[in-house]
């Protein structure tokens, strides 16, 4: 698999010193959510991170709802109106993905 774990685990742990736990949903996929479910539903607002099979960023959305949110990230473009004024509740988890993904 090339799927580069060094990184994700890095990114991974980097995040939990900083009291953020993400979760992975499936291979290339994880999310953070601000608040904690014991449940399997997810609490919005959640960000979402997906990487391709190399472990390349893909893409980066912030959902507020179902089937309601916002791309910050996608196509190697970040959409800085989005990042700076709909995901202003979770900017530092953004500028740690963007510190892994440069």
């Amino acid at each position: 698999m090339a799927y580069s774990l060094g990184r994700i685990g890095s990114f991974i742990e980097y995040e939990k010193s900083q009291g953020r736990q993400w979760r992975k949903k499936g291979i290339g996929q994880l999310y953070y959510s601000n608040f904690v479910t014991g449940g399997s539903r997810y609490n919005y607002p959640i960000l979402w991170i997906v990487l391709d099979s190399r472990g390349n960023l893909k893409s980066v959305s912030y959902e507020t709802g179902h089937h309601m949110g916002y791309t910050l990230y996608l196509n190697d473009i970040w959409f800085e109106y989005n990042v700076n004024h709909h995901a202003r509740d979770v900017r530092a988890a953004v500028g740690s993905i963007r510190q892994f993904w440069p």
